[in-house]
């Protein structure tokens, strides 16, 4: 039952309006003027709201306008009651947020049509941002969750920490314990994949049963799990010490040796364990290291024929490096015998893995007006593509790529999936990541490139704010690590026509070529050797960048310098905390126009 305010001062048509409302089966309040009803409408909750042009104490129209200014009462509909069909009028009302007009006199007829069709319009939005809402849970759920084990992954554990560590500060400490099943590869290829299911969930059920309350599971792939124990949680009783956590361990291992029963197998398993603490945690980066140890232990003991446990130490370090060291060597004299043969396709390979670009094929307006440079400041190499036919060629090249496609431009839908199943089987593009953007996106479609399918980027539906579908995409490239190895985007400037930088020292100019820029600094040669007129300087006050009619004055502080081959110096300028936001604006901007001509340049 829909619930309804009439503000009206004519007490004889408010009686029928609301006599007439009742009986369409609506609970229906009364105010006989524009105070209190303005009063009613603030305190309660309303779907609709019917109201007099002109009540009685307050104009109709400005308690309109104060109504809408709270974030609550912004979708409540208003049907304005007025006496006059003055267009002018009319217009003013809907720029405020009027939704329907009743002329006087009116029928019953009248007034059920507009309050109907009104109701309508908000039930369709309420439905919008539902769906909104549940395709926000499913992306969630695809980054943060594993799909089978419904466990969180990385992604959602580092998230949660970084939540803490500003509550808790120096109180904040873990015990992680990193494992993996030994054997794992093996049994994939001796069960089904169905059997393979069943065992991942009840190795997950019995690690549960393990843990404390001060304990998280999570899943970061098929075989690496992560245990966290929170020790600022524990029990103050407890004896929380070396032994404590030793003691925890081998009962794990111990614990993972109980057979399992899976139709007619019975597996009795045994597992490799890494553990280390993070103490001190200051920042997220405190607990990826910390990772990253309890890892390299595990990938001791199972190098070592596993079964067992080992904390991290350096000692635990170096004896892993022995173990890899014949392997390494082979692989790196197997590389200098490649590259003598086909050193452009191998240097190719390692540009793949440094640097991962993001491209967005016939991207919606709010990315190519808006989105794409704010992808760019959040240090993503991301391109426009506007050839789905020439763009196999270019994925082909950067094969670590990610690629967001428009499932509403240009091709139906229909093709579009085929398009996409030829790029996941395709050798030479298998290995690039894709993601959907769509307006229209149904629910089946999302299981469909989802789970079937079983796309990377996820299936994202565009019907949010700009900075809704920013958060969206910039997680979704969070999630797959699309930045490379390399942290910031560096744009190699030199060739460039229209691209110098100067130097203001002691009045005295000097210009000079930019090698390379990125958000936060630069390389530069200036011909010669400008040691004596920076002696003594380390701040830079006075520099000018020219990129192609955008000019930027700002500061910077020399960090070192290296040679060419001709032995002429070039300087490593940091921009640091003296970089204004708006120059830094043009710098991302020229940033990504270079990336941009790049690109269109590779196509053409």
């Amino acid at each position: 039952m829909n619930k309804l305010l009439i503000i009206e001062s004519d007490e004889i048509l408010r009686k029928t309006a609301a006599t007439v409302l009742s009986e369409g089966g609506n609970k229906v309040e009364e105010a006989s003027d524009g105070k209190e009803g303005f009063r009613l409408a603030l305190e309660r909750e309303y779907d609709l709201i019917i109201c007099d042009t002109r009540p009685a104490k307050k104009d109709g129209y400005e308690l309109v306008r104060e109504i809408k200014k709270h974030p609550m009462k912004q979708i409540v509909p208003f049907v304005m009651i007025t006496d006059k069909a003055d267009i002018r009028e009319i217009r003013s009302g809907l720029n405020i947020g009027v939704d329907h007009y009743i002329i006087k006199p009116f029928s019953a007829q009248d007034l059920l049509g507009a309050v109907n069709a009104c109701l309508a319009k908000k039930a369709h939005i309420a439905g919008y941002y539902e769906n909104k809402y549940k395709n926000m849970v499913m992306i969630e759920k695809k980054f943060f969750f594993n799909s089978l084990t419904r466990l969180p992954n990385q992604h959602l554990l580092l998230k949660n920490i970084e939540d803490m560590i500003p509550l808790l500060k120096e109180k904040l400490r873990f015990f992680i314990i990193s494992f993996s099943i030994d054997g794992y590869d093996d049994i994939c290829t001796i069960v089904n994949r169905q059997i393979l299911q069943e065992l991942l969930k009840q190795i997950v059920r019995k690690v549960q049963g393990y843990l404390y309350e001060s304990e998280e599971l999570y899943q970061c792939s098929d075989n690496d799990f992560i245990i966290v124990s929170y020790v600022h949680l524990l029990d103050n009783r407890e004896v929380i010490d070396d032994e404590y956590f030793i003691g925890r361990t081998q009962a794990f291992i111990e614990m993972i040796k109980s057979p399992f029963q899976l139709a007619k197998y019975e597996m009795s398993l045994t597992t490799s364990v890494g553990t280390a603490f993070c103490d001190n945690i200051e920042a997220i980066d405190d607990v990826t290291t910390g990772m990253e140890s309890a890892r390299y232990a595990k990938r001791f003991v199972e190098l070592s024929g596993g079964n067992d446990y080992a904390a991290y130490s350096q000692n635990v370090k170096k004896k892993l490096a022995n173990i890899l060291s014949p392997s390494l060597k082979k692989h790196f004299f197997i590389r200098e015998i490649k590259r003598k043969d086909v050193d452009e396709a191998i240097e190719e390979d390692d540009g793949d893995v440094y640097e991962c670009k993001v491209f967005f094929l016939y991207p919606h307006n709010i990315i190519q007006e808006k989105l794409i440079v704010e992808i760019v400041k959040n240090e993503y190499q991301a391109y426009i593509i506007n050839d789905h036919k020439k763009l196999p060629s270019i994925l082909a090249k950067y094969r670590s790529s990610v690629l967001f496609i428009n499932l509403d431009a240009v091709l139906p839908e229909k093709k579009w999936e085929v398009y996409i199943r030829n790029l996941m089987t395709d050798k030479k593009t298998a290995g690039v990541r894709i993601g959907i953007l769509t307006f229209y996106g149904t629910a089946d479609m999302a299981k469909k490139y989802l789970l079937e399918a079983r796309i990377q980027c996820g299936f994202i539906r565009l019907r949010t704010s700009y900075a809704q579908c920013k958060d969206i995409i910039i997680k979704a490239l969070e999630a797959v690590e699309a930045k490379g190895k390399r942290k910031y985007i560096r744009i190699d400037c030199r060739g460039m026509p229209s691209v110098s930088v100067s130097l203001k020292i002691s009045e005295q100019v000097h210009k000079g070529v930019l090698h390379d820029i990125s958000s936060v600094g630069m390389a530069c040669r200036f011909g010669k050797d400008l040691s004596e007129y920076l002696e003594g300087k380390k701040l830079l006050e006075d520099i000018q960048l020219h990129l192609k009619g955008k000019i930027c004055s700002l500061k910077g502080e020399i960090v070192g310098k290296r040679y060419t081959i001709d032995r002429e110096p070039v300087y490593i300028i940091m921009f640091g905390a003296y970089i204004e936001s708006a120059v830094r604006d043009k710098i991302y901007q020229f940033i990504y126009e270079s990336l941009q001509k790049e690109i269109d340049a590779e196509l053409a």
